[in-house]
């Protein structure tokens, strides 16, 4: 039999709108072991598939609400499109969409922007860098991209995990602040100050 795996979207005035690019068609014989439900690949596939599908039509219905100026409500002009490349935990997808000129109706710092820009000022998914940077912390770079390579259709290299490691590690020590000898405030804070002190030699 086969088994064809499509793409249904309900828009928000009710309508259904089936997309005909196949997501994925599976094909099995008489059942076994090796045959019942799917495996880690076809699953790593469909998975890919069915994010680029689900991108797609975010990045156009996203990008289709900057056509028309929300001040004026004048037709935005045209300035070409953009294609960026964004990496997530089922694969790197390229999002292409329209550029246009800003309205002349408000000043502008540009003449021109870009939605896809706007939306993604990152170029890999949360998710992605936190996977990347859990694991890293746990095991070596190599062996990190290795696991999520094996489990995702995602194509990751030691030097880009690398770097998102101490990325991750470098915003939440940002987040910490100035370096403190204890968090401890108020009167218990207080209390243990001449023993730092003592400790110190003060």
């Amino acid at each position: 039999m086969k088994i064809k795996i499509q793409v249904v979207i309900e828009h928000e005035d009710k309508t259904l709108e089936t997309i005909e690019e196949e997501i994925s068609c599976l094909q099995r014989g008489t059942p076994s072991l090796e045959t019942l439900g799917l495996t880690l690949a076809e699953s790593k596939e469909l998975l890919a598939n069915l994010q680029e599908q689900i991108v797609k039509q975010q990045v156009a219905e996203h990008v289709q609400k900057f056509q028309i100026c929300a001040h004026c409500r004048q037709p935005r002009r045209h300035n070409g499109r953009q294609t960026i490349t964004y990496r997530t935990l089922f694969g790197n997808l390229r999002l292409s969409g329209q550029r246009f000129y800003h309205c002349l109706c408000l000043p502008q710092t540009a003449k021109s922007f870009s939605p896809i820009a706007g939306l993604v000022p990152e170029r890999t998914a949360p998710e992605f860098r936190y996977l990347q940077a859990k694991w890293a912390s746990l095991k070596s770079y190599g062996l990190t991209v290795k696991l999520l390579d094996e489990v995702l259709p995602l194509s990751a290299n030691v030097a880009t995990t690398m770097r998102t490691t101490h990325a991750v590690a470098e915003k939440l020590e940002n987040e910490l602040g100035e370096e403190q000898s204890m968090f401890i405030e108020g009167p218990l804070g207080q209390a243990a100050a001449p023993a730092r002190k003592a400790f110190r030699g003060d």
